[in-house]
């Protein structure tokens, strides 16, 4: 089986058409025609990755987060991590390959997933991005927030790495029970959140003035990492029933990028 397999095989689930106009999902390096028969997954494409990859005896690693995003107008190992990336890519013959803001929207993608996380149930797509469910029963805002932080935290962290929340001061919100969320960065989206009769709306990072003027909702930023971190699994679980004769491999280089003190 080859790269375009593979590629075309997470397309099936994840439609290019459904990527923002400002993504760039798709190939990010390497030749659409070379044998694959080893995939590790990611969110971040790093140097460590890179070289996780090379030694596990992947020919191609798959994102979530693209690592080519802005324009590249030269390529120095010297000036910047992701020219390191490219340069050591090559080298070893390593393909990548990235499904962003499709993978966000698509079916079963990742708010899907991180609704079945929070074991949301009737869960219906919002309009542009993030769906809205039901929680399995009504919480107060302190339950709520101790739930969201246990299933978020992933196994083993310590309290430098643990998922911590922040929610908006003004709200008047005191049970919960209509959950409205978007993985990543969804400040966008806090109007339908509220049109859709969400009692509460997480995302994974807002813009500083977003958490004004919403007192009838409960805001809640758990971290862009934490939102995503789904996102290895997904992959693989998607690449793996596609391309059963594929390894799929989940990347062990997987940890945010920041630390809490």
């Amino acid at each position: 089986m080859n790269l375009c397999d593979i590629a075309c095989a997470i397309e099936a689930f994840a439609p290019r058409e459904l990527q923002e106009s400002y993504d760039n999902a798709g190939l990010q390096c390497g030749d659409p025609r070379m044998e694959v028969s080893c995939v590790l997954t990611c969110l971040d494409i790093t140097e460590e990755v890179i070289e996780e990859a090379h030694q596990r005896h992947c020919q191609m690693v798959v994102s979530h987060h693209p690592l080519l995003f802005h324009g590249l107008k030269v390529v120095n190992p010297e000036s910047d991590y992701i020219s390191r990336i490219l340069m050591a890519a090559i080298r070893y013959g390593i393909g990548i390959y990235s499904a962003h803001t499709n993978l966000d929207k698509a079916q079963g993608g990742i708010n899907h997933r991180l609704a079945a996380l929070l074991e949301l149930n009737d869960v219906c797509p919002m309009s542009e991005c993030g769906v809205v469910g039901t929680l399995p029963n009504s919480m107060e805002t302190h339950e709520l927030l101790q739930f969201i932080q246990q299933k978020l935290t992933p196994l083993g962290a310590d309290s430098t790495s643990a998922c911590h929340l922040r929610y908006n001061r003004e709200s008047r919100v005191t049970s919960i029970r209509r959950l409205a969320l978007c993985g990543g960065s969804g400040s966008d989206f806090i109007a339908e959140a509220e049109s859709l009769g969400a009692d509460a709306y997480l995302t994974g990072e807002m813009h500083y003035h977003s958490w004004f003027g919403h007192p009838d909702i409960l805001l809640i930023e758990a971290g862009h990492f934490e939102t995503e971190q789904i996102a290895p699994s997904l992959l693989a679980d998607i690449i793996s029933e596609a391309c059963p004769d594929v390894e799929c491999l989940t990347s062990n280089c997987h940890h945010s990028p920041t630390m809490f003190v």
